[in-house]
């Protein structure tokens, strides 16, 4: 018997009609936004790219400063440190982790960088500014840091295996349980004196062993210019 085509059934038939559509209307919101949402992380990551292109010239030509670099390599490695990078999640929450191995950026600013995990290994940042940078679990193993700047530098968890420190101003600097660094090669960084004419020391109140030679960090040359006493006295190499 054919259906009789009452006002109910037509309302009924509409009501459905509106459902899917509706449904249908969601399904390619969603997906559109989705593909939008990775054109703006690559379009994110393509500028920082270019900044940090910029930056390794004007470091190339001697030039002191910051010209971009420091929110391009927060914007590269702001996902670096969260719990769903080696998750599908990642594609919905965000995948910012560039690998910067083997950056080369000397007597550039980094000073309060926000960079927790990032991959920094075998990077060369000679007479570079990294104050109260925040590199906590940051990969920062074989890092040239000779005659930079790391005072209340954050290095929790960070991963300074066979890292250069010669005459790197570590004051207030923080190395917790975590950190990974060879007694030998903190020793051959340097604190200052503060304001008052004490000697500040490094943050290391966790860390048994980094705290037993913490007073046995030497003191930063009078010289302020120690960029120049590395290249009279060693050549720009780690020192001995």
């Amino acid at each position: 018997m054919a259906r009789s085509l009452t006002p109910g059934y037509f309302r009924s038939s509409l009501k459905r009609t509106l459902k899917q559509t509706s449904i249908a209307a969601v399904i390619v919101a969603v997906v559109g936004n989705y593909f939008t949402y990775q054109e703006r992380i690559d379009t994110r990551q393509q500028n920082a790219w270019s900044v940090l292109r910029s930056a390794l010239e004007w470091s190339e030509a001697k030039k002191w400063g910051n010209v971009g670099q420091i929110q391009a390599i927060e914007t590269l490695t702001r996902d670096c440190d969260a719990w769903w990078l080696d998750t599908p999640l990642k594609y919905l929450l965000g995948r910012d982790c560039a690998n910067l191995k083997s950056l080369s950026l000397m007597t550039m600013d980094f000073g309060g960088m926000n960079a927790p995990g990032a991959t920094l290994s075998y990077g060369y940042f000679a007479c570079s500014n990294f104050s109260a940078a925040h590199l906590a679990r940051a990969h920062l193993d074989h890092t040239a840091f000779m005659a930079a700047r790391l005072a209340d530098a954050d290095f929790s968890g960070a991963d300074l295996t066979t890292s250069c420190l010669f005459l790197a101003d570590v004051s207030g600097a923080r190395f917790d349980s975590g950190t990974k660094i060879d007694s030998k090669d903190l020793l051959k960084a340097c604190v200052m004196l503060d304001q008052h004419g004490a000697r500040r020391s490094i943050d290391a109140a966790s860390n048994t062993a980094i705290g037993q030679i913490a007073d046995q960090i030497p003191l930063c040359p009078a010289d302020p210019n120690r960029c120049g006493l590395l290249s009279s006295r060693h050549g720009w190499t780690c020192g001995d």
